[in-house]
């Protein structure tokens, strides 16, 4: 991620929208809380430029929510190459006790390879996972925020994330087939798609492809049929469903910008095969899932 990436991705209306409703869900919360006698933490998580950002402000318009974006400082610790880590986990734990809400939504973009973590410390909490195709997410990402950034990335990635990520969480081939491929000469497409690959991954290392408690959401299908994606996610979550204003702001012309971006075909094959592997996994957990089976891999070669 660019050090430009804590600046706002959301039209100025759309921010102004979202600013007055976060001031009326405050004073609304300290009025009404919305408590049940338990909470449940949702963690939007995926690739940056997946539509996490879009999710989390869906979220924001339903009045009986806690939303923490990307960022918040109630939450996160100092910047590191423009992301805010999450705070430790006590500490975090005892913030999101005191939210008004029983619903509770985070998006943990630096914690992304933490999240199994997360998800075992919050009990009963659950993870929407979006993702988008490839191509469209180097399209977005170079555009916002330049040519280099993937290089960029993938430099900060083989210098640091590799080696400071607990063991096992991205599979072996794709950390392999990221640092085999990186140079600083390299083709600016490649590299976005390899960390496009790298943060995709972490969803099967961490075994969370076999989770119940996690719903996977393509960001092509929200775009298109936005109602009804989230009234299934929120039947997901075991919330009802507040209304079809949450996704106003959701449009389809975001569909297909990827389709000029060049990639090399080796690189183009590892993310067309992940992909295809996205979609064939079921969207919502089947009912009564019982989690990861140890004895059973989560990732082989295509």
């Amino acid at each position: 991620m660019s050090p430009r990436a804590s600046r706002p991705t959301a039209p100025l209306r759309v921010r102004l929208q979202i600013r007055a409703l976060r001031q009326w869900k405050h004073l609304v919360h300290r009025l009404r809380p919305y408590r049940r006698p338990s909470q449940t933490v949702v963690f939007v998580a995926g690739a940056a430029r997946s539509g996490t950002s879009a999710m989390v402000r869906i979220f924001e318009r339903d009045l009986r929510t806690t939303v923490y974006g990307e960022g918040h400082r109630g939450i996160t610790t100092a910047y590191v190459r423009g992301l805010r880590p999450l705070k430790p986990l006590p500490e975090l734990q005892t913030v999101l006790r005191q939210a008004p809400t029983s619903l509770v939504i985070l998006k943990p973009l630096a914690d992304l390879h933490n999240l199994s973590t997360l998800l075992e410390c919050f009990a009963g909490s659950k993870c929407i996972w979006l993702y988008r195709h490839y191509k469209d997410v180097i399209q977005s990402n170079l555009t916002k925020w330049g040519e280099t950034n993937g290089i960029r990335n993938l430099r900060f990635f083989a210098e640091t994330q590799a080696l400071a990520w607990p063991p096992g969480v991205l599979p072996a081939p794709v950390r392999a087939a990221a640092l085999e491929r990186y140079a600083e000469d390299m083709n600016r497409y490649d590299a976005a798609a390899l960390m496009w690959l790298v943060r995709n991954s972490l969803l099967f290392g961490m075994r969370l492809d076999q989770s119940p408690a996690v719903a996977l959401c393509r960001y092509e299908t929200l775009i298109l049929q936005p109602a009804q994606e989230l009234r299934q996610l929120y039947a997901f979550l075991e919330h009802p469903y507040p209304g079809d204003h949450i996704v106003r702001e959701i449009h389809s012309s975001a569909a297909g910008k990827g389709a000029r971006v060049e990639l090399s075909p080796d690189v183009d094959g590892l993310c067309r095969c992940l992909l295809d592997r996205l979609d064939r996994l079921p969207r919502l957990p089947p009912p009564g899932s019982p989690g990861a089976d140890p004895a059973r891999p989560s990732w082989a070669p295509c």
